[in-house]
């Protein structure tokens, strides 16, 4: 089950399968209305078996709806890394292509919420 959440993540509302399930269908609508941009990485190595090539191995999302008044922001969430895959650069070169895409839906501010003093923290900062 690759994307449940170690007990000191953030995300510790994905602890069970069932839920991670529930939680990611639900963004389908979202998506499918434009509301969330969604990005993965994908691993393609070719020392993998062809079974696990192109498995997902990072995701990101941008989240589109503000209010009327705020056209210009966004919010990024869950910047996800898959422990197998962590500390090559996927995370920030997911937060580089996001910040692309946010700069193509006319967006100049993008905020979110992270936990300090951990490694993916140097992230967010510039």
């Amino acid at each position: 089950m690759p994307w449940q959440a170690e007990r000191q993540s953030a995300l510790c509302f994905l602890l069970r399968s069932d839920d991670a399930l529930v939680y990611w269908s639900s963004l389908l609508p979202k998506i499918a209305d434009r509301q969330i941009i969604l990005l993965a990485a994908l691993q393609n190595d070719p020392p993998l078996a062809a079974a696990q090539s192109g498995r997902a191995v990072g995701t990101v999302q941008l989240h589109l709806a503000m209010p009327p008044n705020q056209p210009h922001r966004t919010e990024v969430a869950k910047l996800l890394v898959h422990r197998s895959a962590r500390r090559q650069g996927i995370g920030r070169l997911l937060m580089q292509h996001l910040e692309t895409v946010a700069r193509q839906h006319h967006r100049s501010l993008l905020t979110l919420d992270t936990q300090t003093a951990t490694p993916a923290a140097s992230l967010y900062q510039f």
